[in-house]
């Protein structure tokens, strides 16, 4: 039997999205009170309005007890910096927004971040530039999102299909001969599902190595699974075995310590994923 070297890009196979974890802002466009003019910008994705104030007056905004809140403008003329007067529970404070960008006459600015108290329902917001025109968004943490891939080896004896009344999946074995090799390639929380071939009806010993150091010793019961089986072997029933907060590049090794060859089914749970 050929011992089986894969490139290390066709490692890793996206199965499915499980969880959540890791706060990403995103932003939520508020309302405002009576205004002067608007105008509609579109970010790439969809157009939103921006609001002019009325002439030497407060432009009231939404807050719907948000405690982050991102202020974007633009005007319609060139300028180096937009002075603006923010209102929030009748205390008022002055702001200079600097010049960021321009595109087809319209000049932006840099957005700030402001921090509302959460019993606030609005504040207001003035300019005495004719030309600038506001837009509020309320800043949420949403969950970035994990990713569970399964993990092909890069160094194995075959692949096989494993059976059940209901479902297949693909496993990798390993013997004496031919060891099992991955790579985490992310950083991340590894599991595993091992079986042994039935050949001789026995415990099977299985050494894990992480990076060339022992990790675990697993011991497969010769128990026979009666769900599941290969085309031509029984196989033994299932163990699964953890190794959790994995490093990228980490080099995991499974090697048999008896005579069953072992088939390995493994998964890999990452934040790092782009």
């Amino acid at each position: 039997m050929t011992k089986r070297i894969v490139p290390f890009l066709n490692l890793l196979i996206l199965i499915s999205t499980l969880f959540s974890q890791n706060s990403v802002p995103s932003y939520l466009p508020l309302s405002v009170g009576a205004y002067w003019s608007r105008k509609a910008i579109n970010d790439g994705k969809k157009s939103h309005y921006y609001y002019r104030p009325q002439r030497f007056d407060y432009l009231k905004m939404e807050t719907s007890g948000s405690q982050t809140i991102q202020i974007r403008a633009f005007v319609t003329q060139k300028f180096s910096s937009l002075d603006i007067y923010l209102n929030i529970a009748d205390s008022e404070k002055k702001y200079t927004l600097n010049f960021s960008h321009h595109e087809k006459n319209i000049y932006y600015t840099e957005p700030i971040n402001i921090t509302i108290p959460s019993d606030i329902d609005y504040f207001s917001l003035k300019t005495r530039h004719p030309h600038a025109y506001f837009r509020h968004y309320k800043v949420q943490q949403e969950q970035k999102q994990q990713k569970v891939f399964t993990l092909k080896p890069n160094i194995y004896r075959q692949s096989l299909l494993l059976q059940s009344t209901n479902s297949h999946s693909e496993y990798f074995s390993a013997d004496q001969e031919y060891f099992l090799q991955y790579l985490t390639l992310y950083e991340g929380d590894i599991h595993f599902y091992l079986r042994s071939i039935m050949g001789i009806k026995e415990e099977t010993t299985v050494g894990v190595y992480v990076n060339d150091k022992l990790r675990q010793t697993i011991v497969i019961p010769s128990k026979i699974s009666a769900e599941y089986q290969l085309p031509n072997n029984q196989v033994s029933i299932g163990c699964r075995v953890d190794l959790p907060l994995l490093q990228p590049d980490d080099v995991i090794k499974l090697i048999p310590q008896s005579s069953n060859e072992i088939i390995c089914r493994m998964f890999l749970t990452t934040k790092d994923f782009y």
